[in-house]
């Protein structure tokens, strides 16, 4: 299954990426290596990770403190939020489809 951003999934992972790549020369490219292989398990098996509301699932990436939040579709996944495990939970209700 092809996963696909959500626009506010994409701003807060360049805000993440900027963020680390602002902290350690090249962090940010291990950030984003880090989603890129989330991404690649989300898609072999969508189902796998624990459901957190109704439709909507959280993988939490191995090396950062984020979790990759998505959403099975009929087609696709989309995936609705890359949040901080600090973050309030489910501020990314309103992005839902």
């Amino acid at each position: 299954m092809k996963c696909y951003l959500h626009s506010g999934a994409r701003e807060e992972l360049n805000s993440a990426a900027l963020y680390y790549e602002g902290a350690r020369e090249d962090l940010g490219d291990e950030f984003i290596e880090d989603f890129l292989l989330a991404i690649t398990e989300i898609e072999e098996v969508p189902d796998r990770w624990p459901q957190i509301h109704p439709s909507v699932r959280r993988f939490r990436m191995s090396r950062f403190p984020y979790a990759v939040v998505y959403q099975v579709l009929a087609s696709s996944v989309e995936i609705i939020a890359i949040a901080h495990q600090a973050r309030r939970e489910g501020y990314w209700l309103d992005r839902l489809k």
